[in-house]
């Protein structure tokens, strides 16, 4: 893909060292900060989706929202800007998988550390429920394994996330035809908001969604 030019660039004050995977809003690279000798994850929004209107407002408004979250279930969003005509979002490099890594092939986690894991989970969308944030696409994709204690999960991509008390925006399923994604698996902005499988009835209905939608 062209956006694989980007490999041994530097961003700002980030040298990206190689890709970590795509969704259908960015991709995602693993970059080095020397300064701060800090591995990091890039998140670069694609061009079609930062090229819509007001879209640079609101992703700094949620970028500065997200990045008010602090709590270790919750991966932490260091930084966000502009490189050229890209707009990049900088977060916690999580380097042991995902939750949906484990997952694959069928494979039934150990009750006791399936438990553990729904309360950390629990715990990382109240702290956010309590700051008014919605996450509206909690998925095991979207739940990282900490490299240092496999024990530990981090909820990742609040890109979608809403304040409860903002301007509604219906939820709009499109599993064909998209120009951004033909998988519906991944999350678009204005193709799809959130994942068919993982939806609760509300959203899929674009209806308003809260606390009890994440849950």
């Amino acid at each position: 893909m062209e956006n694989d030019a980007l490999i041994g660039q530097q961003i700002g004050a980030y040298y990206v060292q190689s890709k970590l995977g795509e969704g259908g809003m960015a991709l995602v690279y693993k970059a080095y900060h020397a300064r701060l000798r800090r591995e990091v994850a890039i998140k670069v929004i694609l061009s079609q989706i930062a090229q819509q209107a007001d879209f640079r407002v609101r992703f700094e408004r949620e970028a500065q929202l997200v990045a008010s979250l602090q709590h270790p279930n919750i991966v932490a969003v260091y930084d966000f800007g502009d490189f050229g005509n890209q707009t990049y979002l900088v977060m916690q490099y999580v380097g042991g998988g995902t939750l949906r890594d484990k997952l694959r092939g069928g494979h039934a986690l150990d009750p006791r550390q399936a438990a553990l894991h729904t309360i950390q989970m629990g715990k990382a969308l109240h702290h956010a429920h309590m700051r008014g944030i919605v996450h509206r696409d909690v998925k095991p994709q979207n739940m990282l394994v900490s490299s240092n204690d496999p024990n530990q999960l981090l909820l990742s991509d609040f890109g979608i996330a809403k304040l409860f008390d903002t301007r509604h925006e219906p939820t709009i399923l499109n599993f064909a035809g998209s120009t951004i994604t033909q998988d519906p698996s991944l999350t678009s902005v204005d193709q799809i908001v959130g994942t068919a499988d993982y939806m609760a009835p509300e959203q899929i209905n674009g209806e308003p969604v809260d606390a009890r939608t994440d849950v």
